[in-house]
C-alpha cells in the first residue's frame, strides 16, 4: 500500500491554516453543519429513534402534597427490552417496577410519586431507568415543580382550595362534586386549559370561558365515575392559565379512608 508522505498530508490543510481566525471559524462551523446534516456525527442518544428523556412539569405545587405521574418506557427495537433497575430521584420519590421484558413495539408504565414535603421554590427530580438498550441504555424520567408555602402567590392566578380533600368509603368517592375558586390577578384576559386530571375519577371537566382581570370564576368538579378500582395515590389536577404568559397550577387530591 502506498503511503502519503507526512508533509503531503499537511498540504491538504494548508489553505485552512493560512486562513484568518474569523474565516477559519466560519469554515469549521460550515463543515460541522454538513456533517450533522448527513448523519456523520452524533452528539448524544437524543438523535436516536428512542427518546431517552421524558418530562412532566407540575407548575405551582403546595408543600406537603403528594402527586404522581405515569411515564411509559417504549421499545422500538426488534428485540425485547429488559429493564435492569430503576433509581428514584431521591427519598421524596417512589417508583413502580417493571417486572418483565418489554416486547418489540410495546411499552411499560412507570409511575413516579413525588412528595413535596418542605421543599420551597424550584424542584427537579429525575428517575433513571437502566435497560439493555445499546443505543439509549438509560431513560430519564424528570419531574419539576415550583413548591410554594401556604399563603404565597401563584403567579397571576389565585386558586383555592390549594388541596382537594375527599373521602373514600368502601371504594366510593365522596363528595360527588367540589368547586375550585379561580381569580385572575393579572391585567389581561386568560383562558383555562385542563392539562391533566385523574381519568379514573373524571370523564370530562367543563371549564369556564375567558376570565377578565380581577374576575372570579368557579370550576365545578363532578365525579362521574364514583367507584375507584386502583389505589388512590398521587392523584392531582393540573390547570394551565393562558394569558400574557402561561401559569401552571397543580391541585393535589387527597383521598382518605
Amino acid at each position: 500500500m502506498k503511503r502519503t508522505p507526512v508533509k503531503s498530508r499537511y498540504r491538504i490543510f494548508a489553505p485552512l491554516i493560512n486562513l484568518t481566525p474569523d474565516y477559519r471559524n466560519i469554515f469549521l462551523t460550515g463543515l460541522l453543519v454538513l456533517l450533522v446534516l448527513f448523519g456523520r456525527v452524533s452528539f448524544s442518544d437524543e438523535n436516536s429513534p428512542v427518546k431517552p428523556y421524558a418530562f412532566r412539569d407540575f407548575g405551582y405545587l403546595p408543600q406537603n402534597a403528594e402527586v404522581g405521574h405515569t411515564f411509559f418506557v417504549y421499545n422500538t427495537d426488534s428485540d425485547s427490552l429488559r429493564v435492569n433497575r430503576i433509581e428514584s430521584g431521591c427519598s421524596c420519590t417512589s417508583v413502580s417496577k417493571i417486572e418483565r421484558p418489554i416486547p418489540p413495539g410495546d411499552s411499560a408504565a412507570v409511575k413516579v410519586i413525588f412528595k413535596s414535603g418542605r421543599y420551597h421554590h424550584r424542584v427537579s427530580k429525575t428517575t433513571k431507568v437502566y435497560t439493555n438498550d445499546t443505543i439509549a441504555p438509560v431513560r430519564h424520567l424528570r419531574i419539576t415543580a415550583f413548591v410554594f408555602k401556604k399563603g404565597e402567590e401563584t403567579g397571576s392566578v389565585s386558586l383555592t382550595p390549594a388541596v382537594l380533600k375527599w373521602k373514600n368509603e368502601k371504594s366510593v368517592i365522596s363528595p360527588i362534586a367540589d368547586t375550585l375558586h379561580i381569580v385572575n390577578r393579572g391585567d389581561r384576559n386568560m383562558q383555562i386549559a385542563v392539562e391533566h386530571y385523574p381519568e379514573e375519577l373524571f370523564e370530562t371537566i367543563t371549564v369556564p370561558g375567558d376570565i377578565a382581570p380581577g374576575q372570579t370564576v368557579n370550576l365545578v368538579l363532578e365525579v362521574l365515575s364514583k367507584t375507584i378500582t386502583v389505589k388512590p395515590e398521587g392523584l392531582s389536577l393540573t390547570l394551565a392559565f393562558i394569558g400574557a404568559d402561561t401559569t401552571r397550577v397543580t391541585v393535589p387530591l387527597e383521598i382518605k379512608n
